[in-house]
C-alpha cells in the first residue's frame, strides 16, 4: 500500500486546478490502483502521475488523458467517452485559470494613457504599456488572434518599441491581441488621428468597410473630435455615400426595434377596448373602436403621446 496522498490545499490552489486533481484522484480510488500499477498502464512515470495529480501544476492533456484512460479502463465505452469528455472540459477550465494567473503575474502597474499621445514615439510607447498591462500576451498568441494582420515578427517589433503599426487594420488588431475591445478602443482611435491626421476618403472608405459595426462609432467619434471642422465636412462630403447609408441603416433598424416594442404593449392591452383592434404598421393607424379605460394609473384609449384616428 503506497503512501497516503498529500491533500490539496483549497486556499493555495486554483479552484480550477484543484477541481480538476480532484477528480482525477477519485478516478484513481475508484479503480483501487497505486501510482506504481498506474505507471505501468501508461508511457508516463509514477512521478508524473503523482504530479498531475497534486494540484500544483497543470498537466499536459495527454498526461491527464493517459491518467483517465488507464483508471476508466474497465468501465463501458460510453463511460470512457463520457470521463475523456469531463476531462476535456475540467482541462480547458484549468488551462485558462493558469494562464489568466501567470498574465496577472507579469502584469504592469503602470496604466496606459493614450489621451497623452502627441507624435509616434508616444504612440510607440503607449502601445508597449498597453502590451505590459495586459499581463505581456504571448508573441505567438497575438498573431493568432490577428486574423493575418500581425505577424510574429511585427507583433514582437511593436511590443518591445521598435516599431508602430503600418495602418489603422493593423493597429486594431494589435490592441485587441491586448485584450481590448468596443468602448476601450475609443481613445487609442483619437490617439491614431491625432498623430497620423485626418485620412484621405480612400483611407476612410477602406477602414469603414472592415472596420466591426460595434467599433464604427467610436471611430467615428474620434474623428469628429480630433480632426478640425473643415476636415471633418469635407471628408464626409467626399466619402461616397455607403457610410451615410449604413448608418442610416443601423438608425432604422432600432426605430423598427422600437416600433415592434410599442406594438407589442399595445397588443398587450387589447383586452382593454371595446373590441379587438387591428394594428397595421404600414398606415400606421388601428382599426376598431376606440373607447379610454382607466388601467392602472392611466386612461388608454387614445394615447396621449401619439395621435391615433379610429379607422370607420
Amino acid at each position: 500500500m503506497g503512501r497516503r496522498e498529500v491533500p490539496i490545499d483549497p486556499s493555495t490552489t486554483l479552484p480550477e486546478l484543484r477541481a480538476l486533481a480532484e477528480r482525477l484522484r477519485s478516478w484513481r480510488h475508484a479503480a483501487n490502483l497505486t501510482y506504481s500499477q498506474l505507471a505501468e498502464r501508461t508511457p508516463c512515470s509514477s512521478a508524473n502521475l503523482k504530479r498531475a495529480a497534486s494540484g500544483k501544476h497543470l498537466p499536459s492533456y495527454s498526461v491527464a488523458s493517459s491518467y483517465t484512460a488507464a483508471c476508466r479502463a474497465q468501465c463501458s465505452a460510453e463511460d470512457q467517452a463520457a470521463s475523456q469528455s469531463v476531462l476535456a472540459e475540467l482541462h480547458a477550465a484549468a488551462k485558462r485559470a493558469v494562464e489568466e494567473q501567470q498574465r496577472a503575474a507579469r502584469r504592469s502597474t503602470v496604466v496606459p494613457k493614450p489621451q497623452l499621445v502627441h507624435d509616434l514615439a508616444d504612440l510607440s510607447r503607449a502601445l508597449r504599456e498597453q502590451w505590459a498591462y495586459a499581463g505581456r500576451p504571448s508573441i505567438r498568441q497575438m498573431a493568432a488572434q490577428s486574423r493575418r494582420q500581425l505577424s510574429r515578427s511585427t507583433a514582437n517589433r511593436i511590443a518591445n518599441g521598435h516599431t508602430v503599426p503600418r495602418d489603422m487594420r493593423q493597429f486594431v488588431a494589435f490592441l485587441q491581441a491586448c485584450h481590448l475591445s468596443s468602448s476601450a478602443l475609443a481613445p487609442w482611435f483619437k490617439a491614431w488621428v491625432k498623430v497620423h491626421g485626418a485620412p484621405t476618403p480612400d483611407e476612410y472608405r477602406l477602414v469603414w468597410q472592415w472596420l466591426d459595426a460595434n467599433l464604427k462609432q467610436f471611430y467615428l467619434d474620434g474623428l469628429r473630435e480630433t480632426v478640425q471642422a473643415k476636415q471633418w465636412r469635407a471628408l464626409r462630403i467626399e466619402t461616397s455615400t455607403e457610410e451615410m447609408i449604413t448608418e442610416n441603416q443601423m438608425r432604422i433598424k432600432k426605430a423598427q426595434q422600437d416600433c415592434e416594442a410599442l406594438l407589442a404593449w399595445l397588443k398587450r392591452l387589447s383586452r382593454t377596448w371595446a373590441r379587438p383592434f387591428v394594428v397595421d404598421p404600414c398606415a400606421g393607424s388601428f382599426a376598431g373602436e376606440l373607447v379610454p379605460v382607466f388601467y392602472g394609473k392611466h386612461w388608454v384609449g387614445t394615447p396621449p403621446w401619439s395621435p391615433v384616428v379610429p379607422v370607420a
